[in-house]
């Protein structure tokens, strides 16, 4: 089994507000996600539905409006289900 399989990647962390957020995608098919960031208060403060084509697709985000904070990342299948959790750190 590659040990890659199913991890989610955000870095670096800490950082200013602009990190990047990768999940390694198995097999060689296009399939939907979904990210959604959280603020420690619950607040959505990102959402983005987008297709991943291959096996390390990077997703540039930029927070720094938002402020300081730990936020909860989660990436999600197409209809938004939970298949992967992080949390990064704004400083």
């Amino acid at each position: 089994a590659d040990s890659a399989n199913n991890k989610l990647f955000i870095y670096p962390s800490p950082n200013d507000g602009r990190f990047n957020v990768v999940y390694y995608n198995q097999g060689n098919t296009a399939v939907e996600r979904t990210l959604t960031i959280d603020s420690s208060k619950g607040e959505k403060v990102y959402y983005n539905k987008f297709t991943v084509n291959q096996p390390y697709q990077v997703v540039a985000i930029a927070l720094s409006r938002n402020g300081a904070d730990v936020y909860y990342v989660v990436l999600g299948d197409g209809n938004g289900a939970k298949l992967k959790t992080g949390e990064v750190l704004v400083r």
